[in-house]
């Protein structure tokens, strides 16, 4: 059997985070932290895949940089400015196109999205738990990422961003890691508008 492929990460998505993190004033600590990935970066082709230790180190660079939570808030709001970008404004729109702007039928559209910008990262899938609630599986993790906690929990917070395109408010986390079944599990939760009184 052939070695699986090695993770990675698209080049269009690095300069987009990149381009947002500039325009907040914190690309300068990943120019300091890790000079290679921004590099890296900027010499890629739009087109192409860089291996998924650039996105790695991005994460673990601004996390010890910033804090934890902060860094990936902001990384969060990173991803949602990139949805304006020729990489996502054609995915995103015709996703809310198709699926309309709650999150229990937009979620649907999270694996695919994840295709856009990783590949060999894993396998997504996605169900409800209730009614205003999806449990996101990501499965089969490569072992490169089964020891990226930094970055597994990435994941979780940059999912945030459906909210926004759904007008809610709501969270999306990491709730679980099963090294041994090679699994993480992510919960998004929203609030629902009752119904009015007639």
């Amino acid at each position: 059997m052939p070695p699986a492929p090695d993770p990675t990460v698209q080049s269009s998505y690095m300069k987009n985070l990149f381009a947002a993190l500039a325009r907040r004033g914190a690309l300068d600590v990943l120019e300091a932290g890790a000079p290679d990935t921004v590099a890296a970066v900027a010499a890629a082709g739009r087109m192409r895949w860089l291996p998924i230790e650039h996105n790695l180190r991005t994460v673990s660079v601004l996390c010890r940089a910033r804090s934890q939570r902060p860094a990936l808030e902001l990384l969060a709001d990173c991803v949602h400015e990139q949805f304006d970008t020729p990489l996502w404004k054609p995915f995103v729109s015709g996703a809310v196109r198709l699926l309309g702007r709650d999150p229990a039928h937009l979620g649907r559209w999270i694996p695919k999205a994840f295709s856009v910008v990783f590949r060999d990262c894993g396998h997504f899938a996605v169900e409800p738990t209730g009614n205003a609630e999806l449990r996101v599986t990501l499965s089969e993790i490569p072992d490169l990422l089964l020891g990226e906690r930094l970055w597994l929990s990435s994941l979780g917070v940059g999912m945030r961003p459906i909210f926004a395109v759904c007008g809610l408010d709501g969270v999306a986390e990491q709730v679980d890691l099963d090294r041994n079944a090679r699994t993480a599990r992510y919960r998004l939760a929203w609030k629902v508008d009752p119904a009015p009184r007639g």
